[in-house]
């Protein structure tokens, strides 16, 4: 078996995926996590269609959903570097808020402010900055061994541009819907009482514990009988009901998982693959044309143009630009012959496969435009 680098995914979900798939990720070596590309001293700086991150935030303006498996593997985990982060959680356990056996959420006055302001505020607002980060160091990450699948999944920028995004998605819906499948299965065997199960499990969201019909959550308060209603036979044993589901999650394997997790994660397991075979293929689209993308600086020399996403921007020659008219739905061989012989440019494969992973050209019909 090959090992992945932990600092690609969290050891836990890197045992996992293993199984999943058949040589390691590569890393995102333009997402520079410790040294933050998207960084601006003057945050209000923007170019365009491009958007940079605050240097006291980055991109931690998320507070994550921490499945119980994690919260108990962040409890038990005795290493000093850990220290912070397991105070950070054992903080949001105090608080009670969205303190479920499900997991520990965002409260809902977070999930209210993120729902309408992330647009313009991720990566920008102090107010909405993880509950998890550490200021020193630059801003580090608490709870990072033990991360949970939008924060494992995210990265501003990607070596191989859209297909690169489109694996990192893939593989968020596949570790979100196996976090939600084995903290549902902990609660079930864990057995938190039939009564906890109900209300758990209500298909009448204003009676479930994240959203509390008398208001007091937008207060930070917790109403004491809804949350002992949630916990069942485990209230008063939070902690303790956390480690256990931990216990429960360590010894199980990939086949273990897929068999608690049934179709939906096979269906989801199916597309990571697919999407891994596509990041780690050099192969050519046999037919390219012209995207659709956003000048965000044009100078003499070069553009700089916005693809597939703000936060990924890719600078190009102004005579690669002026040459994408070739590119117009005939063969891609074809296209590149042509600007060689009228332009006296020659493009190289991987210069080529590099505007197309970054969707300057995307995949074309086939039909020639003499």
């Amino acid at each position: 078996m090959f090992s992945n680098a932990t600092s690609t995914l969290p050891p836990l979900y890197a045992r996992w995926m293993e199984h999943v798939l058949s040589d390691r990720i590569p890393d995102e070596t333009d997402a520079t996590c410790a040294d933050c590309a998207m960084c601006s001293a003057d945050i209000t700086q923007r170019s365009g269609s491009e958007l940079f991150y605050n240097p006291e935030t980055k991109c931690c303006t998320f507070t994550p959903t921490l499945p119980n498996f994690l919260v108990g593997r962040i409890l038990r985990d005795d290493d000093a570097l850990c220290a912070q982060g397991r105070r950070s959680v054992e903080a949001r356990l105090g608080a009670g808020l969205a303190v479920t056996p499900l997991g520990v959420g965002p409260p809902l006055t977070f999930r209210s402010l993120y729902a309408a302001t992330s647009t313009e505020a991720f990566g920008r607002s102090k107010t909405l900055r993880c509950p998890h980060y550490l200021e020193e160091g630059g801003g580090r990450c608490g709870i990072w061994k033990h991360r949970e699948s939008v924060c494992t999944t995210f990265y501003c920028k990607h070596v191989r541009g859209a297909v690169g995004s489109k694996f990192w998605k893939s593989l968020q819906r596949l570790l979100l819907a196996t976090e939600q499948s084995l903290a549902q299965w902990c609660v079930y065997e864990l057995d938190v009482g039939v009564e906890a199960l109900g209300f758990l499990f209500s298909s009448n969201p204003s009676c479930t514990p994240d959203h509390q019909p008398n208001g007091l959550a937008l207060d930070g308060k917790v109403d004491r009988r809804l949350y002992d209603m949630a916990w069942g036979t485990w209230s008063g044993r939070e902690q303790e009901f956390y480690r256990e589901a931990a216990r429960l999650v360590d010894g199980l394997e990939w086949p273990d998982i897929l068999a608690i997790g049934g179709t939906e994660l096979r269906i989801c397991e199916r597309l990571v693959r697919d999407a891994y075979s596509r990041l780690m293929s050099k192969d050519l689209p046999p037919f390219l044309e012209r995207g659709r993308m956003s000048v965000s600086q044009m100078g003499h020399a070069s553009w700089r143009v916005t693809t597939y996403s703000a936060t990924d921007p890719l600078s190009c020659p102004r005579s690669l630009i002026s040459a994408l008219p070739y590119f117009d739905g005939r063969s891609t061989v074809e296209s590149m012959s042509l600007i060689e012989q009228r332009e006296g440019i020659r493009l190289s494969a991987g210069l080529v496969r590099k505007l197309a992973d970054f969707e300057i050209l995307i995949p074309g019909e086939g039909r020639p435009k003499d």
